[in-house]
């Protein structure tokens, strides 16, 4: 699921810029619904476009419901050593993700100086201490606002779900809603609905869906390929049909979520790709944080892209991540680390 939410992430970053349809992920602008579904009913020749551009982002919903689903199975399993407390854990994963950052971020803000772009340095501060989200008008790059949404919901999930009764959930979610719909009901889509989307309260209902997964061990998936992929098509088409109006379209990435969580399921009957995104997977921190130096790079090299300019680009971030993950394991230690808080007993369907 991972390799998968990165591959459509790192591709719709790159091409949500340099084409004409774009996104539904801050706010909701029916027009690019309307002009994602005639291209699709026509069965245009930039299909494939449209969809990384306008579907693409539904990789970070993927995301935070593996990064839910994980907290849960590495923090709340049944034989956890101890209870860890506030500041620890916020000490460890906001340094976990800074360490992670640092140098691609330093080397993105090398390659734009060689060009002469000069950020900001309320921009580069608030990249450095992950609040880069309290200004959502100023991201270049505009990327790692959702490590600092990772940084909140880590902080969210200690205080109101680690550990604690089912309610918290609930009211949380609730809130979420009412907020979002009152800014849908208003049209206040920007700034305040711009503003609540880059904010973890824009953002509870994939995160708190992989609690509740990873709690009562649910599954969706069923034993026959059949069935699975029967359930994939049926999720797309409620995928397309929740963005026909603002108001169900806050609840689509629940749908991408239940649409990945099949996909991968089918994908698993090939192996050879199996393994491939297993591998991926695994390194999908790293090609997070370096994609954004090879997307300037690409935009400071090419002026029209063409087929084999995507596939280059998926190259060379590959190529890079793996070279940082090399890099980052003999500067800070194994990149699998954890806290000194875990199961006694291994387990191997640990979502770290």
């Amino acid at each position: 699921m991972r390799a998968v939410a990165i591959f459509f992430i790192a591709l719709h970053n790159l091409i949500h810029i340099i084409h004409p349809l774009k996104e539904n992920e801050f706010f909701y602008t029916k027009y690019w619904q309307n002009l994602f579904v005639d291209n699709l009913l026509a069965f245009s020749n930039t299909l494939a476009l449209d969809v990384f551009s306008y579907l693409g982002w539904y990789g970070v919903a993927t995301f935070l419901f593996l990064s839910g689903y994980g907290l849960v199975r590495k923090y709340e399993c049944a034989n956890a050593d101890k209870t860890i407390s506030f500041l620890p854990f916020m000490k460890y994963q906001f340094l976990k993700i800074f360490k992670l950052m640092l140098i691609p971020y330093a080397a993105f803000l090398l390659l734009c100086m060689a060009f002469d772009t000069y950020p900001r340095v309320l921009n580069v501060v608030g990249h450095l201490t992950l609040l880069i989200n309290f200004w959502p008008d100023d991201l270049n790059p505009g990327i790692y606002w959702y490590l600092g949404l990772c940084v909140q919901l880590y902080a969210c999930y200690h205080l109101f779900f680690y550990k604690k009764n089912g309610w918290s959930l609930v009211v949380l979610n609730l809130l979420s809603i009412i907020l979002v719909m009152v800014c849908l009901y208003f049209d206040w889509q920007y700034p305040a609905l711009n503003f609540i989307r880059h904010q973890c309260i824009g953002w509870f209902l994939p995160f708190t869906m992989g609690i509740v997964f990873a709690r009562y061990n649910i599954s969706i998936v069923f034993q026959s390929y059949w069935k699975n992929l029967l359930a994939f098509v049926v999720g797309v088409v409620l995928l397309i049909l929740s963005c026909e109006t603002s108001y169900t379209w806050f609840f689509s990435s629940v749908i991408a979520v239940a649409l990945a969580l099949y996909l991968c399921e089918l994908l698993k009957i090939i192996v050879p790709l199996n393994k491939l995104l297993l591998h991926i997977g695994a390194m999908s921190a790293f090609i997070y944080v370096v994609h954004p130096f090879v997307r300037q790079l690409s935009f400071c090299y090419v002026s029209t892209f063409h087929w084999y300019h995507y596939v280059l680009y998926v190259l060379v971030i590959y190529l890079l991540s793996f070279g940082y993950q090399k890099l980052h394991t003999w500067l800070f230690g194994n990149a699998k680390a954890t806290m000194k808080l875990s199961c006694r007993r291994k387990r191997k369907d640990v979502l770290s």
